[in-house]
């Protein structure tokens, strides 16, 4: 029922206005279905990995900071040091709704010498 549900879209004040923006702007819609009683709904959480690659090892301070930011949907963190290649890779399981999960992942990697990519389970869960 198309009715039933609302579109919020996620705020952006500190992207820079261009295509990457623009992709983040609507990669962070998320869909909120009305729950019984008045103003209430509930939230559509995605399970996802976010895989993070780190070469330049001076944003690190940084990047643990904007974990810890999120610390409340990360499922899971796994952290191997590549030695061969001087560059350090860290998995993160969330669960969260995806304008969390999205902005998780835009800024990490908007931080220098550190790229992050985003897998999402085709799963959607209703969390009220």
């Amino acid at each position: 029922m198309v009715s039933s549900f609302q579109i919020y879209f996620h705020e952006i004040n500190d992207y820079p206005y261009n295509i990457v923006a623009f992709f983040s702007i609507i990669s962070t819609v998320m869909v909120c279905s009305k729950k019984n009683g008045p103003g209430g709904f509930s939230m559509q959480q995605r399970v996802a990995v976010i895989g993070i690659i780190i070469e330049n090892r001076k944003s690190i301070d940084e990047l643990n900071h904007i974990i810890s930011e999120y610390s409340e949907y990360i499922v899971g963190r796994m952290g191997i040091p590549y030695h061969k290649r001087g560059i350090s890779i860290i998995c993160l399981s969330v669960d969260a709704p995806q304008d969390k999960i999205s902005g998780l992942s835009g800024r990490i990697g908007r931080l220098d010498g550190i790229s992050a990519k985003t897998a999402y389970s085709n799963a959607v869960f209703e969390d009220n």
